[in-house]
């Protein structure tokens, strides 16, 4: 988060509890970190039928079309399946064991992915100058 800029969205059953949720806040804050920013709608209860938690990812995605870089990190393997959303997590996705939990090994992906993202939103940011460029008939 301190190399990234990056926020918590959390996504866990633990945003339906509270007491799980002021907990994970509480360690941010022993941690010297920014609190949670959002949770992402629990469409399991909303919709009376089980949904999978990329879906729900997705949805608060969706509704917030202004993040461009994002990672999720998750025990459970979000982007193994074979739905649009499992899809749209790989190369956004860190898998942690429920075990060991969020290891440096784990971290470091998650810097190198968001790395990675913003590189491509950068490549993509001067692609589009140079078309608006070339279209305003704009030499350098």
């Amino acid at each position: 988060m301190q190399t990234t800029g990056a926020r918590i969205v959390l996504s866990s059953t633990w945003r339906t509890q509270a007491k799980s949720f002021a907990m994970v806040d509480q360690l941010l804050k022993q941690l010297r970190l920014a609190p949670i920013y959002d949770r992402t709608k629990d469409l399991t209860k909303h919709m009376r039928r089980h949904i999978p938690r990329e879906v729900e990812v997705c949805e608060w995605l969706d509704r917030h079309p202004g993040v461009l870089r994002w990672i999720a990190i998750d025990d459970m393997d979000l982007a193994a399946g074979p739905s649009k959303e499992a899809s749209r997590l790989r190369g956004h996705f860190v898998h942690t064991s429920s075990n060991v939990g969020l290891t440096k090994k784990d971290a470091e992906l998650a810097v190198n992915l968001m790395n990675r993202q913003a590189e491509k939103n950068a490549l993509r940011d001067e692609h589009t100058i140079e078309l608006a460029r070339h279209r305003l008939g704009i030499t350098r």
